[in-house]
């Protein structure tokens, strides 16, 4: 995608980057040689990695990391750990944050009809529906021989409800 901007067509420079650039492949690589910055004071890095994109992003992305590794490392999905479980956790998230992301102005106001949806799904998602079983393991002595609340005769289970 080139955009042309007729101000800068007279231009001898503009007129060469056009040509480069509409005889370059979209998909070639864009090669990163760190010994060209020498006229910089510092380079940031990483794990003593050289950061090639804003650091800004980098940060960003590396809290959002950090922060999906602990929701992962819960004992509640532990299930999603295994290597036979195949998740495609970029739809998951798309789905889970379908009002959040679909209008602009919604990140001034939380809508608490969003709210109420993403958290329905994440109880999809980790299978805490069952309201009695985790009673029971709050405070056993009390609602130890309860029943499902629907039927009042089977044990609450997940498949259940």
């Amino acid at each position: 995608f080139i955009k042309v901007i007729k101000e800068h067509s007279n231009d001898f420079f503009n007129n060469y980057i056009d040509k480069f650039i509409t005889h370059t492949d979209e998909l070639s690589n864009l090669v990163f040689k760190p010994n060209n910055l020498n006229n910089l004071d510092y380079i940031s890095r990483w794990n003593n990695i050289i950061i090639e994109c804003n650091l800004h992003q980098f940060l960003k992305k590396k809290s959002m990391v950090q922060y999906w590794k602990k929701i992962l490392n819960l004992n509640r999905n532990g299930k999603y750990r295994h290597p036979y479980v195949n998740v495609d956790w970029h739809y998951t998230f798309l789905l889970l944050n379908r009002d959040i992301e679909d209008k602009v102005e919604s990140t001034y106001f939380t809508s608490m009809f969003s709210l109420k949806r993403k958290k329905q799904s994440v109880n999809l998602l980790t299978e805490e529906i069952p309201i009695v079983e985790k009673r029971k393991y709050l405070a056993h002595k009390i609602f130890d021989n309860w029943k499902c609340f629907f039927c009042e005769q089977h044990d609450e289970t997940f498949d259940h409800v």
